[in-house]
C-alpha cells in the first residue's frame, strides 16, 4: 500500500519539476533485528566479577575506586559512581565553603542508547557503567549532562564561611578562563587556546604562551 501511495504522488513531482526520491530496497535478512532495549532499573545488578572489571577500568584511567564507588573529580566537585547499581551522584565543592550544614548531593542522569555488546559476558548494566566511567574521566559528556553537573555545582543559599563572596557558585568564567579549563581538560588544542588568546590580547605584550598562564 505504501508503494501505491508513493506511484501515485511521483507524477505529481515530476509535473511540478521536483526531484523523484530515491529509492532503497532491502531484505528483510539484512536488517538489524527490531529489539525493545529493557530500562535501566529491570537491569540485573553487577556481579562481583563485573564490579571487578570495572573497577579495573577505574584504575587504568588513574581514578581513585573503592569497594563500592569509583571516585572523579571534577573542577566543580567530585561525582561517585556506584559499582553495583551504576548510579552518579555529585557532590558540589560548595557546600566545603558554606557554613550551612546541608550538604547536597544530585543525581546524575545519564542514559545509554543501546545495550552494547561483549564478548566477556559481561552485562549490559556492566557495559553501561563501564560507559559512564569513561565518559566521567575523560569530560566527553553529552550537553544534557554538562548542564545537570552545571546546576548540581551550584545552590541559592550558599553562605561562605568568612563572610565574602570568595567562592561564589554563581560567578562566570572569561571566556579564556573557560578556554583554559577545556585545554586541562584535554577538550581543546592548546593552539586553539593561544590563537584565541592572541586575537582577544592582540598587541598586548603579556599575552605570551599556555606555558606562562597555566
Amino acid at each position: 500500500q505504501s508503494l501505491e501511495i508513493l506511484a501515485g504522488t511521483l507524477p505529481k513531482q515530476q509535473e511540478e519539476g521536483l526531484h523523484p526520491p530515491l529509492l532503497v530496497l532491502l531484505d528483510d535478512n539484512a536488517c538489524p533485528e527490531f529489539a525493545v532495549l529493557p530500562e535501566q532499573h529491570v537491569l540485573p545488578l553487577n556481579t562481583d566479577e563485573e564490579i571487578a572489571e570495572i573497577r579495573q577500568l577505574g584504575y587504568s584511567l588513574g581514578v581513585e575506586a573503592t569497594q563500592s564507588v569509583c571516585i572523579i573529580p571534577f573542577r566543580e566537585g567530585v561525582a561517585r559512581l556506584d559499582l553495583k547499581t551504576g548510579t552518579v551522584l555529585f557532590n558540589s565543592f560548595v557546600c566545603e565553603q558554606c557554613i550551612r550544614e546541608c550538604k547536597r548531593e544530585s543525581r546524575i542522569c545519564i542514559v545509554g542508547l543501546d545495550k552494547g555488546w561483549s564478548g566477556d559476558r559481561i552485562g549490559s548494566r556492566a557495559l553501561l557503567t563501564m560507559a559512564k566511567l569513561n565518559a566521567l574521566v575523560r569530560k566527553d559528556l553529552p550537553r544534557d549532562v554538562e548542564s545537570q553537573i552545571s546546576c548540581a555545582s551550584r545552590c541559592s543559599n550558599f553562605l561562605p564561611r568568612d563572610g565574602s563572596r570568595r567562592f561564589d557558585p554563581w560567578e562566570r568564567r572569561t571566556l579564556l578562563e573557560e578556554a583554559g579549563v577545556r585545554v586541562r581538560d584535554g577538550r581543546l588544542p592548546v593552539s586553539a587556546y593561544n590563537m584565541l588568546k592572541s586575537k582577544l590580547h592582540r598587541g598586548d605584550a603579556r599575552s605570551g604562551q599556555w606555558e606562562e598562564c597555566g
